[in-house]
Formats: structure tokens, C-alpha cells, sequence
């Protein structure tokens, strides 16, 4: 390695079948051969076995329907995109063995770099590989290290064990450059005390920093029976008591129901899966409003232009704040929040009254706008570290 043009690897959550984690690796894939070239960055092809298990036991219902057919089809859309936009390293390697994942990315590459999704993740609960896994990179790994947007959220840093903290301190002591994007992971980078102040910095998610493509997802919205005449709204929530009294509210205010993220049969029209990953990021701007937990969702309503309220839910939230949560009072989009810990269903709707009273869809461009020169001011910090490993 070294001496001549860098060799870029990256290290993420590429093969995830979520229209977000896709888009996040693609963005940060763009980003990183604006600056390094292209040609010189590849997307490393490792996937964790545990989070193959996951994946394709959703694709099977342990109730009827038994087969998740809005899943498989997103599934197909989201590997598709891969294969056909993603420079992937000559070989690919499934485990959670940190030991064969550290040999199969030693020596071939000048910089290494993770992120962004939820690689930091450390909890018994995580569909990824277990803690401490490759994308913490190994202090052995002789490339530079760096993270961009990387995220811990939603662990409860208070039952991470001390043995946990010393090894993720000396983990991350050994990054020459560690990008964060919410408040959680700094938290947990600080805690460590083992990591210089300097080289951390609280970053955006690389998804600000991509154009959106030129793509007409409205074809699609016709064929599954939307009327763009009549008001849309797109829904991407988990909870399904939320998702169905959500629906039935704003059915009864004369709202068409688009799903956003998965199948139920009381919402009248699935989108997911029917759109590729493109139409995917570009259907919010022929929404009336959108409603969704989802943390890109948040974020291509906003790159949209669309209406929005975020809700948040999880039982972790209790003790931290949410990565959405983050992002909205760094905007100042606070307003557009939903903590349905603390009240009721009801406050959605009231939200999105207010919401669609005073939306003022180039505004939030503009705030669009600055967050991505802040992940553009970042980049070039990344560029900066990829230099000094290609010279030495």
C-alpha cells in the first residue's frame, strides 16, 4: 500500500434490505470517489453471518400471510442496486468471527473506512455481529482508520460492561479520524476516555451529501391505485397499533395511506417494494405529508421538500436521545417530533396539522442545504487522512 493512488476500502452495511441503509452506503460511496477517485474506493464485501440470518428469516411469517412478499420484493430491489452501482471488493466473506473478518481486510487497502448506519451498535439485540466485531477495526489492522457518521444508537451505554468500554477505548484510540451523527455515539466515544478530542467530530449522515436522482416515481403510485389529485400519505412506522390508528385517523380525514416500509393489510396502499431504490428517495415529493419513525425518512422527506412529523417510540429513547431527535434540534425542525413515550396518538394528528399549517418547503431545503456543507467539511478531513496513507 501506498506510494501512488489510494486504495480506499469501505465498510458498512451495504447489503442491508432497507431503503435508508442503502441509499446511506451509496451517498458515502459517491462522496468518498468524489475526493478520491474513482476506481480507488470499493465497498468491502463483508457481511456478517448473523445478520444474513435475519434477513431471510423476514422474508417467512410465523402467521398468515406466511410469506413476506413486500420484503422479498425489497429485498430484490435493494440487492439489484448494489450489484449493479456498487464497486464491490473482488471477494466477499460471511461471519461473525472477528479474527477471519480482520484477516480478510488486512493488508489491502491504505485507508479503511465505516460507516455510516448503526455500526456502532453494542447490545445482545443487534441483527449485526456481535460486539466486538470488524467494524470497530481491529487496532491490528495496519491501514488508517476512519468513521464517517458512524452510530451507536440505541445503546444503553449503562449496561455496557466494563470489559466492553476497555475494549471499545482501545479500539477507538487507534482512528485517525472518528465522524459521529448523534449524540449517543459521542457519548460513547467520550466515555471511553481513551480517544483525543481532536480527531472526533459530530458529523451528518452522508445521505445529505448525495443529489437526489432524476427519477418519476409517480408511475409507480398510479399503478398501485393513488390518485396524486387526492392527498398522500406516506407511512413508515414499525409499531403496528401506531401504523393502523395513524391510517384510520387520517383516512377519516380524507388521506390516502401509501406504505412506506413493509406490508399490512389495513392500509390500502403498499408502496414498498414497488419502488426501486431511486424511485424510492423521490416519491416523499408527491406526498402531502409524510409520517414515519424511520431515521432517513426524516431525511428524504426533508431533501423533498415534503411535510413531515417523526415519531419516536422505541422503549431505548427512555434513556437517550434518539438519532432523529438529534438531527431535528441541530435543524431546528425540533417542532416535527412525536415522542410517543410520553403522549398519545393523538398528538401525531395534531402535529401534523401544525406541520402542513406552516410549511415552508424552502426553508427546509436551506437547512437541507447547510447541513450537507457540513458533511462536505468533513469529507475533506477524510481526503486529508487518504492523502497521508497513500504518501506513506
Amino acid at each position: 500500500m501506498g506510494q501512488g493512488s489510494p486504495k480506499v476500502g469501505q465498510l458498512t452495511y451495504h447489503r442491508a434490505v432497507n431503503m435508508g441503509a442503502t441509499w446511506q452506503a451509496y451517498a458515502l460511496l459517491q462522496a468518498l470517489e468524489s475526493v478520491c477517485g474513482e476506481g480507488n474506493v470499493e465497498t468491502i464485501d463483508y457481511r456478517s453471518a448473523r445478520g444474513e440470518r435475519y434477513e431471510r428469516a423476514r422474508i417467512l411469517n410465523t402467521r398468515p400471510p406466511f410469506y413476506n412478499h413486500a420484503f422479498m420484493l425489497s429485498l430484490l430491489q435493494t440487492r439489484r442496486f448494489v450489484g449493479a452501482r456498487f464497486p464491490l471488493s473482488a471477494d466477499s466473506l460471511t461471519t461473525d468471527s472477528l479474527e477471519a473478518a480482520r484477516r480478510f481486510v488486512d493488508q489491502k487497502y491504505d485507508a479503511i473506512l465505516v460507516g455510516s448506519d448503526q455500526i456502532w451498535l453494542i447490545s445482545p439485540e443487534t441483527p449485526g455481529p456481535p460486539f466486538p466485531n470488524i467494524f470497530w477495526l481491529d487496532p491490528r489492522l495496519s491501514c488508517r482508520k476512519i468513521a464517517f457518521a458512524a452510530s451507536a444508537n440505541l445503546t444503553d451505554l449503562e449496561a455496557v460492561s466494563a470489559e466492553q468500554w476497555a475494549r471499545a477505548g482501545e479500539c477507538l484510540a487507534a482512528f485517525d479520524l472518528i465522524g459521529v451523527r448523534d449524540d449517543v455515539t459521542l457519548e460513547l466515544v467520550e466515555r471511553t476516555g481513551r480517544v483525543d478530542p481532536g480527531v472526533v467530530h459530530k458529523v451528518p449522515d452522508p445521505t445529505f451529501l448525495a443529489d437526489l436522482p432524476a427519477v418519476d416515481p409517480r408511475p409507480v403510485m398510479e399503478r398501485r391505485g393513488i390518485d396524486l389529485r387526492r392527498p398522500v400519505l406516506g407511512l413508515s412506522v414499525a409499531d403496528k397499533r401506531i401504523r393502523r390508528e395513524v391510517t384510520a385517523a387520517f383516512r377519516a380525514r380524507g388521506f390516502q395511506v401509501a406504505n412506506l416500509a413493509g406490508w399490512d393489510w389495513k392500509i390500502p396502499y403498499t408502496l414498498t417494494g414497488h419502488l426501486d431504490v431511486e424511485e424510492w428517495a423521490c416519491v416523499y415529493r408527491y406526498l402531502t405529508l409524510t409520517i414515519t419513525d424511520r431515521f432517513h425518512g426524516t431525511i428524504f422527506a426533508m431533501k423533498n421538500g415534503c411535510p413531515f412529523v417523526t415519531v419516536d417510540h422505541f422503549r431505548q429513547y427512555r434513556r437517550h436521545k434518539s438519532k432523529t431527535a438529534t438531527l431535528l434540534e441541530e435543524v431546528g425542525l425540533a417542532g416535527h417530533r412525536v415522542d410517543l413515550l410520553r403522549t398519545g396518538i393523538e398528538s401525531i394528528v395534531e402535529r401534523a396539522d401544525a406541520v402542513l399549517e406552516d410549511w415552508d418547503p424552502e426553508a427546509c431545503l436551506e437547512k437541507v442545504e447547510k447541513v450537507r456543507q457540513r458533511g462536505i467539511d468533513f469529507l475533506e478531513r477524510v481526503a486529508q487522512v487518504v492523502r497521508e496513507a497513500a504518501a506513506a
